[in-house]
């Protein structure tokens, strides 16, 4: 019995590394395990926040770039600042128009990381690895290069959570002001 089990993970696992929608997401599954992204929800309002986070890990919160890609829409270009695709990194790090309701996101999780940790820096300039420490801190290409521990893990999950939650509600009320 936990042979097929195993071989069931291992499959699964090697599927959903084929998926590009399933970039953020850790592979490395666990029998009876909860994701991380979905532990700590303590009330209703986290599994709001988790539900938006997750499609934002999943890749099926839709942005531009993939109404551009399934011909939705005539241009990847983000409808907020009207400047660069509106891809997941742009999303959550980059988009001008929502800056100012990440930053105190963005200097919180900053914090929770000790200084101590050699490659720090690299970690919040490289936009693929700090885009993939706000979707989902527990996978491997971040644990290779930082080993955090459950607690702060944990902790950027929860801020991270209530940020991309905000982010999801002021692109949402521009999107709907604009239309």
């Amino acid at each position: 019995m936990v042979t097929v089990h195993l071989k069931l993970v291992e499959e699964n696992t090697k599927e959903a590394e084929t998926k590009s929608t399933l970039k953020f997401l850790s592979t490395s599954l666990q029998i009876n395990a909860v994701h991380p992204s979905l532990q700590n929800i303590t009330n209703a309002r986290d599994v709001t926040r988790a539900a938006i986070k997750i499609r934002v890990l999943t890749g099926t919160y839709t942005l531009q770039t993939d109404l551009f890609k399934f011909k939705k829409s005539l241009t990847d270009i983000c409808p907020l600042c009207k400047t660069d695709p509106e891809d997941t990194a742009h999303f959550l790090i980059t988009c001008p128009t929502l800056e100012p309701n990440r930053t105190v996101y963005h200097k919180a999780i900053q914090a929770t990381i000790p200084c101590v940790y050699l490659h720090r820096p690299r970690l919040f300039n490289s936009s693929h690895l700090y885009t993939q420490l706000l979707l989902d801190p527990s996978h491997a290409s971040l644990t290779a290069l930082i080993d955090l521990e459950q607690h702060t893990r944990s902790t950027i999950e929860e801020i991270s959570r209530k940020m991309i939650y905000n982010l999801h509600i002021k692109r949402s009320t521009l999107l709907s002001i604009s239309s």
